[in-house]
C-alpha cells in the first residue's frame, strides 16, 4: 500500500469517527432534553426544540466537514511537496551517479591507454632484444661454421690428395705448404681466396694463371689491384688445350709444358689454375683442393648457383658480395631499419596520417627520423650501409606508403 493510500484511509477513519461522535452526542442531548421536559409541555414546543437541535447538529457537521476538507487539502499539499522533494533528491542522486560513472569510465580509459602504451613499449624492447640476440647468434654461428668449414676443408683436401695419389711434398716443403694453407685460411672472401691461391702458387711455380669459367667461356683472372682498364683474356672451352680440357672434364690435365688443375665447388668447375710443369707441381694440386674446400665453406648455395649459371661479373665482385656473411648482415640491417620506422609509425600515427595528407612527412617527423637515423648508423656497420640504404627504403615503404616524394623537405 502506498503512502497516499495510507493517508487517505487515515482521513476516512478520522471522518467516520468524528461523525459517529457527533451523532452520539446529538442522540444523547436529545434524550436529555426529552427526559428533562415536563410531560405536560406543549408538543409543538418540543418539536420546535428538536428541529432547532437538528439545525445546530447540521451546522456542526458542516463545520466538521469543512475542517476535514481543509485538513485533507493541507495533507495533499504536504504530500505533493514531499513528492517534489523526493523527485529532486532522486534526480540529484542520478546526476551524481552519472557523473561518478563518467569519471570512472575516463579513469578506466586512461588506465587502459597507459597499459596499452606500456605493452607497446615492452613489445618493442623485446623485439629489439630478440633481434640483437638473433644477430649475435647468426654472427657466432657464421664464425663457427666458417672455422669448422676451413678445418673440414683442410682434412678433405689432404684426403682427396692422398686418394688421387698426388706426390707428397718433400719434408723441406711441408713448412711452406702449411704457411700457404694458413694464408688461404686467413682469406675472408672469394676474391681473397683466389688472390691468395695465385700468390702462394706463384712462389713455387712459374707461369701461374687463373681462369674463371662462365657461360661456357674461360675468363682470365685479374688479381686485386690490377689495372681494370685492360681487356680481360677470354678463351672458349671448345678451343681445346689442357685448360679447356680440365674445365670440361673436371680433372687434372698435363702435357709437356703445362699442368691445369680445375677448381670445383660442390662438384661443379668454377675455375682452372694452370702453371708450367716443374718438380713441385704436386704442391699446386694440394693447394687447389684445399682452396676449393674453403670456397665451399665460405660461399652460400645462392652464390654457387650463380657461378654455375655464369652470371658473375668480369672481376667476380658481385659474387663475392653475395656470400653468406653479407646476406646475414644485410638481413639484420633491413630488419633493424624496419623496427625503427615501425616505432615511429606506432607512436606518431596521427602525424603520419596528417603528413601523408599534407605531403610534409619530413617536416612533421624530422626530429624522430633523424633520431632513428643516428641509432641505425650506430648499429649498422659502414660497409653494410655503403651497399644499400635500407633505412631510406624502409622510410619510403612504411612511413610514406611507397611515395618517396612525401619525404621531401618543404620550405
Amino acid at each position: 500500500m502506498t503512502f497516499e493510500e495510507q493517508l487517505a484511509r487515515a482521513f476516512d477513519t478520522l471522518t467516520e469517527r468524528l461523525r459517529g461522535e457527533i451523532d452520539h452526542h446529538v442522540q444523547r442531548t436529545s434524550a436529555e432534553l426529552v427526559a428533562a421536559a415536563p410531560y405536560d409541555r406543549d408538543p409543538a414546543a418540543i418539536e420546535a426544540a428538536r428541529q432547532e437541535l437538528e439545525r445546530a447538529v447540521a451546522a456542526v457537521k458542516r463545520e466538521s466537514d469543512e475542517a476535514l476538507e481543509a485538513a485533507r487539502r493541507d495533507a495533499d499539499g504536504a504530500l505533493a511537496a514531499a513528492r517534489r522533494e523526493s523527485d529532486d533528491a532522486l534526480e540529484a542522486a542520478q546526476r551524481e551517479s552519472r557523473d561518478a560513472l563518467e569519471t570512472a569510465r575516463e579513469e578506466s580509459h586512461a588506465a587502459l591507454e597507459a597499459v596499452r602504451r606500456e605493452s607497446h613499449e615492452a613489445l618493442a624492447a623485446a623485439r629489439q632484444q630478440a633481434d640483437d640476440a638473433l644477430a649475435m647468434a647468426q654472427h657466432t654461428s657464421h664464425e663457427k661454421g666458417f672455422a669448422a668449414g676451413h678445418a673440414a676443408g683442410r682434412d678433405e683436401a689432404l684426403r682427396e690428395a692422398a686418394e688421387a695419389n698426388v706426390p707428397a711434398p718433400a719434408d723441406a716443403d711441408l713448412g711452406r705448404l702449411a704457411d700457404a694453407m694458413r694464408a688461404i685460411d686467413a682469406a675472408r672472401s672469394l676474391t681473397e681466396i683466389l688472390d691468395t691461391l695465385v700468390t702462394v702458387a706463384s712462389g713455387d711455380a712459374s707461369g701461374v694463371e687463373l681462369w674463371l669459367l662462365r657461360g661456357g667461356q674461360l675468363h682470365g683472372w685479374q688479381p686485386t689491384g690490377a689495372d681494370r682498364g685492360q681487356a680481360t683474356a677470354v678463351r672458349s672451352v671448345e678451343g681445346g688445350g689442357p685448360i679447356a680440357e680440365a674445365a670440361s672434364r673436371n680433372t687434372i690435365v698435363r702435357d709437356e709444358q703445362v699442368q691445369a688443375v680445375p677448381i670445383a665447388v660442390e662438384g661443379q668447375v668454377v675455375a682452372v689454375i694452370c702453371a708450367n710443369r716443374e718438380p713441385r707441381t704436386g704442391y699446386l694440386e694440394v693447394l687447389v683442393r684445399y682452396a676449393a674446400k674453403c670456397l665451399e665453406a665460405l660461399t652460400a648455395s645462392k652464390t654457387v648457383r650463380a657461378l654455375r649459371r655464369g652470371s658473375a661479373t668480369a672481376a667476380d665482385a658481385s659474387l663475392v658480395e653475395a656470400g653468406a656473411a653479407s646476406v646475414e648482415e644485410d638481413t639484420a640491417a633491413r630488419r633493424y631499419a624496419r623496427l625503427l620506422i615501425s616505432e615511429i609509425k606506432l607512436y606518431h600515427e596521427p602525424a603520419v596520417v596528417d603528413g601523408r595528407r599534407d605531403r610534409d612527412l619530413a617536416t612533421r617527423l624530422g626530429g624522430e627520423i633523424a633520431r632513428a637515423r643516428v641509432m641505425y648508423e650506430q648499429r649498422v656497420a659502414p660497409h653494410v650501409r655503403a651497399r644499400a640504404d635500407y633505412f631510406h627504403d624502409e622510410l619510403v615503404r612504411t612511413l610514406a606508403d611507397g611515395d618517396a616524394s612525401l619525404l621531401e623537405v618543404r620550405t
